[in-house]
């Protein structure tokens, strides 16, 4: 229902035989939370695409994927990015396979927890980025980026120093859902032909007026508003 208020079309939406929709109990302390997850772990089994979502993915600009499941989501994103369309990874944390989910993306912004969660160089946001664009599709232009929450957000197209985007203090009240808030920010931005600053800094303000409110749906203010606060 919260979906289709919004205007997005939930008719792909699939219950499969023996699966069940991961569940997260979330505890909120002051700026702090702790997560307890219940069905995330593991490689989720393909899903066969429908004919009728192939179709849409012929003609989509954008894709934004997760990497829950895997072999789906690159046979996803391999129709996409073969009609012009370009797909953008969101990874909270490293999973099986995301190693092939990368190099069928064109972008890959994932969130500090990730970056705590690897070994790469010489432990620098730089580095981190370095390592990531090797592993990432993108012909030659592909974005990478971590999110590094009340900082803001790191970004790098391959050219050049990362650019390091300032986030916004806010009186957090709960930050579930802000970094998912963040790549849909910076996905719709991007579809709006901004350079990726700018899109940085529309993300990095909407994901901050998402922890404003209480749980992960939280509703948002309009783009306008939004822009306006990224204008700070």
């Amino acid at each position: 229902d919260d979906l289709a208020g919004e205007g997005v079309d939930s008719s792909f939406v699939r219950a499969l035989p023996g699966m069940r929709t991961p569940v997260s109990v979330i505890t909120v302390c002051g700026p702090h939370r702790s997560i307890c997850e219940v069905g995330q772990g593991g490689v989720h089994p393909p899903v066969a695409l429908d004919p009728k979502l192939v179709t849409l993915l012929e003609g989509c600009r954008f894709l934004l994927v997760d990497g829950r499941y895997p072999e789906s989501q690159i046979a996803a994103a391999r129709i996409a990015r073969s009609h012009g369309g370009r797909v953008v990874l969101d990874a909270g944390r490293p999973r099986p396979k995301i190693d092939e989910v990368l190099g069928v993306v064109d972008a890959a912004i994932v969130s500090h927890s990730y970056l705590k969660a690897v070994d790469w160089g010489d432990g620098s946001v730089a580095s981190f980025l370095r390592s990531l664009r090797e592993r990432v599709a993108g012909d030659g232009a592909g974005i990478v980026g971590v999110t590094l929450g009340a900082e803001g957000c790191a970004l790098w197209r391959g050219v050049g120093e990362p650019l390091r985007i300032g986030g916004h203090q806010v009186e957090v009240r709960d930050s579930t859902g802000a970094g998912d808030v963040f790549h849909g920010a910076f996905v719709h931005a991007l579809a709006a032909g901004e350079e990726i600053e700018a899109a940085g800094r529309f993300a990095n303000a909407a994901a901050a007026l998402a922890c404003l409110g209480a749980t992960g749906r939280a509703p948002l203010p309009g783009e306008p508003e939004i822009r306006s606060f990224a204008a700070r």
